[in-house]
């Protein structure tokens, strides 16, 4: 290394470079890259709304984290560092800087890079659950599989305080401007779901997925959440069966312990990647068996 890198508060003019980061991470693996698109939208929410920095050396951005605070929870958005520079503790100190160690709960996805997942055990956030992501392409879905068939769903207006009661209730915390951002940079659809009359859940259907780059048309659905594990897996399925009726590739995150996993997978989606929620709580912020978490980085 030239020198060692500086860190900073990122600026809008860094969000090319840090987007540059986190794409060559994520497509290191792959044999051709996919098409380079335009910055995500989520490193513009999180420089707005949240924390975020880069380490800069000459004249280069070469790692960047980003966090965002909602409602006494801390979530630790990303963390990416150039190759030629890990493993040098530039991760901590970047943890430091837009996480520092406080009494509120702090928690993230650690990918399955096991260094991450020692750096943020190290910092108090314990390994809890898989999180599993899935994906369906067009006309491979099993509607038939599914559950919640008897479950309707109607679509919620933006901004419908009883939508986000639900929401605040069932992810244990409230966030009213993540909920402009779904509706907004991701096109998402607020749903919710009842049964026999009465609302038993609430989610999102989001129509652009940027984080997707080989197929930026999927379909995210996430979050999703009731307040009994039965509830949640007939949520779940509502969504699913509402989101494939049209011939599109749907992708979802499910915890583990998610009563939902295993009839997804019957109705035909894979795994397609799988992290780990970690977490300073010493009671889970939200059921894992009840939640289904954003696609999108918070």
């Amino acid at each position: 290394m030239a020198q060692s890198p500086l860190l900073r508060p990122a600026r809008e003019d860094d969000l090319a470079d840090i987007f540059d980061v986190w794409f060559t991470h994520e497509t290191a693996d792959d044999h051709v890259a996919p098409p380079r698109r335009a910055v995500p939208p989520w490193y513009r929410h999180e420089l707005r709304t949240g924390t975020l920095w880069v380490a800069e050396a000459s004249g280069r951005v070469v790692a960047f984290a980003g966090a965002v605070s909602r409602d006494g929870v801390d979530y630790l958005a990303d963390l990416f560092v150039r190759p030629a520079y890990q493993s040098a503790g530039l991760g901590r100190q970047l943890l430091r800087e837009v996480m520092p160690a406080t009494a509120r709960v702090r928690c993230t996805l650690a990918s399955r890079d096991f260094r991450a997942l020692g750096l943020y055990t190290r910092a108090g956030m314990q390994p809890a659950w898989p999180n599993v992501w899935l994906a369906v392409g067009p006309g491979e879905l099993r509607v038939e599989n599914l559950p919640g068939v008897e479950v309707e769903v109607r679509e919620a207006a933006p901004g419908d305080p009883e939508f986000l009661s639900w929401d605040a209730e069932v992810s244990g915390r409230s966030r009213a401007v993540d909920h402009d951002y779904w509706l907004s940079a991701l096109r998402g659809a607020p749903l919710m779901f009842e049964w026999h009359g009465h609302v038993i859940g609430y989610g999102y259907v989001s129509g652009h997925s940027p984080g997707a780059l080989w197929h930026p048309e999927t379909v995210t659905l996430g979050p999703i959440g009731a307040r009994t594990p039965t509830d949640a897996l007939g949520c779940v399925g509502a969504a699913v069966r509402w989101a494939g009726r049209a011939a599109v590739r749907l992708s979802i995150p499910v915890p583990g312990s998610h009563p939902a996993l295993g009839p997804l997978l019957d109705a035909g989606f894979q795994i397609t990647y799988v992290e780990t929620f970690c977490s300073s709580a010493r009671e889970a912020i939200f059921d894992p068996r009840c939640y289904v978490p954003s696609g999108e980085f918070l």
